[in-house]
């Protein structure tokens, strides 16, 4: 299990108060749909996105020229690698980065038990996109 307790481990974090992700109740949906809402009014963002701590899709807001359910995936996938590599190469788990590509920027934000994922175009402030990210938060 990536996140969350092994089920012979479970008990043992149950006694010391440890709550699984999925015990953790989900944020209010109205509050998480309109922190989405404002992290898509810059110009420059294309796609908001909302994760559960342990890589389930909870929502997004995306702009006609993005496909959600396909980018809510791709950003599944590539959550997990960052999670996976930062994990083997032993500097802990992943809490923030970017990806800068030819036309868009990736980024990613773990806050919590929740992923905060934007999706901007190529020409954004990554200072901007982080900011607002971490303010959603």
């Amino acid at each position: 299990m990536r996140r969350g307790f092994p089920t012979e481990f479970a008990t043992i974090a149950s006694l010391h108060g440890a709550k699984p992700p999925s015990a953790t109740p989900p944020a209010d949906a109205g509050r998480l749909q309109a922190a989405l809402k404002s992290l898509l009014a810059p110009p420059w963002a294309l796609g908001a996105f909302a994760f559960s701590g342990d890589g389930r899709p909870i929502s997004y807001e995306v702009r006609p020229e993005l496909d959600g359910a396909t980018w809510q995936q791709a950003l599944l996938a590539l959550h997990r690698a960052a999670e996976n590599a930062s994990r083997r190469m032993d500097i802990g788990g992943f809490h923030s980065g970017t990806l800068v590509c030819l036309n868009r920027r990736v980024h990613l934000y773990e806050r919590g038990n929740a992923i905060l994922a934007l999706v901007t175009r190529a020409n954004s402030r990554t200072n901007e996109a982080e900011s607002a990210l971490a303010q959603a938060a």
